[in-house]
């Protein structure tokens, strides 16, 4: 399992990201990015899935896994 200290590590870089990019922390999207790594930080059961971020026009494809040496990743797509 993916040690407590690395998961924490890559659900706030992941975070830091949304913020870097201009998404702001009041986004239900964010809010909800949130919930799942906390979920996921507690658990350390693996979750993948899209995360809505409707008022930039965009959606992200986030990966949570639990197997070490495998990093939490999210990408930010464009709505068509």
């Amino acid at each position: 399992m993916k040690s407590l200290e690395d998961r924490l590590k890559e659900g706030v870089t992941l975070l830091l990201k949304l913020r870097e990019v201009g998404i702001v922390d009041t986004e239900p999207g964010f809010q909800e990015l949130k919930a799942k790594i906390s979920e996921w930080t507690k658990s350390d059961h693996a979750w993948a899935g899209k995360i809505e971020f409707a008022r930039y026009g965009r959606y992200a494809d986030v990966i949570l896994p639990s197997k070490p040496g495998v990093v939490a990743s999210m990408t930010l797509k464009m709505r068509k």
